[in-house]
């Protein structure tokens, strides 16, 4: 099988064609593409231990898995693994009051 001869005007049409039309759309393409998985990465909830949880709450680590009982967190099973969603710990901070109040004698 022959090749062909190209032209010189050809290859540098060719070339030109190639990078004024065809590698932008192929850059686009793959932004859009990486843009998606970033999207979805980001969308998904942050689970943290019951550790964690304790600490950003300043309560122990029993009193976290009192609140998991009780309904107040909701536990994420992964294995053996119990975790929470960061967003439902910082819900419980934000609904918590800023003072503690005495009960009135």
């Amino acid at each position: 099988m022959k090749h062909q001869e190209v032209p010189h005007d050809g290859i540098q049409e060719a070339v030109r064609r190639a990078l004024t039309e065809e590698l932008p759309k192929a850059l686009e393409s793959v932004l859009t593409r990486l843009s998606d998985q970033t999207d979805s990465q980001t969308k998904q909830p942050e689970l943290i231990s019951r550790k964690h949880a304790a600490s950003m709450l300043g309560l122990s680590v029993q009193t976290v898995a009192k609140m998991i009982t009780e309904g107040t967190l909701s536990p994420v099973r992964l294995g053996r693994r119990v975790l929470v969603r960061e967003s439902d710990v910082r819900s419980v901070i934000d609904s918590r009051s800023p003072y503690r109040t005495r009960c009135p004698k």
